[in-house]
């Protein structure tokens, strides 16, 4: 389109436009392109053959574990396909969100470790009426047996098939040898009521192609389809494990048609002269399904003459961290120019900016170099190039959101979709990884207070307006945060601008106010008009916890969710106190809706109700001491420390402990007024602290100690 590389319809030109480069692209409604089109071939031949039997499509989670693509296939009623444990909790997590209900199959594949065992077992027994353990050794089943108690569950066996001739070896090492099948069922499932037996599972590395090999190794478990039906009147399915390939090349040809119409033929006419009836036939498209959908975007940073022949284009990212397929397996994606199509074209070679020399593009297996636009450096749009159909493994094999070979952040992660009118519109899912990102991980830095939260360090929160809601603010609009590191030398004018631009600074860090501030007003407005139509009456942190948990937020999430100490004590549900919350942009923006006259501004509990809730919960909890760990001053520190000698001196209770330790990050100093900067021992006139309160205070940088603090105390 006018030059430039389109992706389905969508204009890459305005990605990078919006959004720089380098960006991982997913376009969500391939997805579903793929499912309907495999379906409708299925259902096309078996209405061609005659076949009785019905056919079920699986989605490999393990392909690309990714909300947004797991729910775009759902949307067409898929099944699911387990390879783990913790699939187990991402089922149970699409099926809490209501994504599906308990009579979704479930066909659980991989190693079964007794974790992963308990999970399967734990999930039939809660409802999931048709999950399918595939058995992949018989060992397996032992460990299964050993767990199972009384029920009776659903299984279903692997076969080890022969491996291609240029194979490592001569048998797969996953499934139950050919020759064991027979006999390992009637010795050990056919007379166990504890086994149904329904499923016969073949799996081909390499895919299903018009090949010798592929078609000598089907009619071989054809066969013993044919033979094990004979012995079991349960088995009732033929799984193809290993899917369609999908588009590498331009000039890429797959007759999915022909493939699909022999295969159902093929098991009819086998059924038929068998005389048995014909099983249902399951796919397992997971590459299929998704790999499609994926793009990676790059600009060419530099071009480098190293010889007469060898001309590189220097992409701005790692080829190793964002294609590791091409570099592990030489997997081959379509590499295509996103502009300058009509200048003349170079063969080059294609270079990523880590140090390693593997760190290239291989076009074929003999033959590196590729044919791009040639460029000259003075040109004012630089070159754009993308890798395409990248959409399946490829961020679970590079390891989405960790360490990155050379630590090269993993790019932005953008999505495309369309919405119920057929437009598109796409949005930021992750941004860029930072440079704390990684470091936390390395442990440089400590991994937030949102850690020590998860870990039951911390058993309750006081913290200002602003504390609360900037936490959230960057939950979903980091990406669109600007940094101004010599913001003490900024003009009046340039302040000014800020504003213009609806950017509220704080110190070096302006806040986006439509995509953070407005945003999440928007959410609280739904949560205080249903307050005030029920009458209901709660704290200002319960608002947001309630709108974190319910996960309509999740979808703007732009930072990792478990660095937001918010939504870890959400997660949690401890006390949080917020004195002075009216104090606050959202503060304002309750008090202004009820100026309007939307809400009564009685359905938020107010400060004093705070001190009374914090007076109650000191009393329920401080049998075995509870210590005060401030960081920085103001009313976050100032309003709950004063609960014991209230306890003690304007209620008279007696029994009341004072606090077992008292610790400030602070870098206030000591001066005639000043209470944030006051020494731990004048809280001892006020009945907070005693005589032997040990007591600390450490005159720093709250960001720097406080992380180091508690790396120390989760033992990093």
């Amino acid at each position: 389109m006018n030059g430039y590389l389109t992706f389905y319809g969508v204009s890459i030109k305005y990605l990078i436009e919006k959004y720089g480069t380098p960006f991982r692209l997913m376009y969500l409604p391939r997805v579903g392109d793929q499912i309907k089109k495999a379906r409708n071939l299925f259902n096309r031949a078996m209405k061609k053959t005659g076949y009785k039997g019905a056919y079920h499509y699986c989605y490999c989670t393990k392909c690309s574990h990714f909300h947004h693509v797991v729910s775009a296939a759902l949307k067409y009623n898929v099944n699911l396909e387990t390879s783990s444990s913790f699939d187990i909790d991402l089922i149970e997590k699409l099926y809490k969100e209501g994504e599906i209900d308990k009579k979704r199959t479930i066909i659980h594949n991989g190693y079964k470790s007794p974790e992963y065992i308990s999970k399967i077992l734990s999930l039939q027994k809660s409802g999931f009426v048709n999950s399918i353990i595939i058995l992949d050794s018989k060992e397996e089943l032992n460990r299964i047996l050993e767990q199972l108690g009384d029920s009776k569950i659903k299984v279903g066996i692997r076969i080890a098939i022969e491996e291609e001739p240029q194979s490592s070896y001569y048998t797969s090492r996953l499934g139950l040898p050919y020759n064991d099948v027979i006999d390992f069922y009637l010795n050990k499932i056919k007379n166990n009521p504890r086994l149904d037996f329904k499923m016969l599972h073949f799996f081909v590395d390499s895919g299903i192609k018009e090949t010798l090999y592929y078609w000598g190794e089907f009619q071989k478990v054809l066969k013993l389809y044919v033979d094990l039906k004979k012995e079991s009147d349960t088995l009732n399915s033929f799984n193809l494990g290993g899917g369609f390939p999908i588009r590498n090349h331009l000039g890429y040809e797959y007759d999915y048609e022909y493939m699909i119409t022999e295969i159902v033929r093929n098991i009819h006419e086998a059924c038929n002269n068998a005389g048995i009836s014909e099983p249902d036939i399951y796919t397992e498209f997971g590459k299929y399904t998704v790999g499609e959908s994926g793009a990676s975007i790059f600009k060419v940073l530099e071009q480098k003459q190293q010889n007469d022949n060898e001309l590189w284009y220097l992409v701005d990212n790692s080829l190793m961290n964002t294609i590791p397929d091409a570099w592990s397996m030489h997997e081959k994606f379509i590499l295509l120019p996103v502009n300058k199509w009509y200048n003349e074209y170079v063969r080059v070679n294609i270079g990523g900016i880590s140090c390693d020399n593997s760190d290239y593009y291989n076009s074929e297996y003999f033959e590196q170099q590729i044919l791009l636009p040639k460029y000259s450096n003075g040109e004012n749009e630089p070159l754009y190039i993308g890798f395409f159909h990248t959409g399946a493994y490829q961020d679970s094999i590079s390891g989405y959101g960790g360490i990155k070979h050379c630590l090269i952040p993993a790019p932005k992660h953008v999505i495309v979709d369309r919405d119920a009118t057929g437009k598109f519109y796409d949005y930021v899912y992750r941004n860029e990884q930072t440079v704390d990102d990684m470091l936390n991980i390395l442990g440089y830095l400590g991994k937030s207070l949102a850690e020590m939260i998860r870990q039951d360090k911390v058993h309750i929160i006081t913290c200002t307006g602003a504390n609360l809601e900037e936490d959230i603010f960057n939950l979903v609009a980091h990406s669109h945060y600007k940094r101004v590191p010599g913001y003490r030398n900024l003009s009046d004018e340039q302040e000014s601008d800020l504003l213009a631009n609806n950017y509220n600074r704080v110190t070096d860090t302006c806040i986006p106010e439509e995509e953070a501030m407005r945003r999440i007003e928007e959410h609280l407005m739904k949560v205080w008009e249903e307050a005030n139509r029920e009458g209901e009456r709660l704290f200002p942190h319960e608002y947001f916890y309630s709108i974190l948990n319910s996960g309509e937020l999740r979808e703007y999430y732009e930072i990792d969710p478990s660095d937001s100490w918010v939504l870890a004590a959400a997660e949690k549900n401890i006390p949080l106190l917020v004195p002075g919350w009216e104090d606050s942009t959202c503060g304002n923006f309750f008090a202004s809706h009820c100026i309007r006259g939307l809400y009564d501004t009685s359905i938020i509990r107010s400060g004093i109700e705070y001190m009374i809730f914090l007076a109650e919960w000191y009393q329920e909890n401080s049998a075995d001491g509870i210590g005060f760990f401030q960081i920085g001053g103001g009313i976050a520190g100032d309003f709950p420390i004063c609960v014991v000698p209230m306890l003690h001196q304007d209620l008279q209770l007696t029994n009341i402990p004072i606090w077992s330790y008292f610790c400030q990050i602070s870098e206030s100093i000591t001066s005639f007024g000043s209470y944030s900067g006051a020494v731990p021992n004048e809280k001892i006139t006020w009945g907070k602290l005693g005589p032997d309160t040990p007591r600390f205070i450490i005159e720093s940088d709250a960001t720097i100690v406080a992380p180091l603090m508690f790396a120390y105390i989760l033992g990093w």
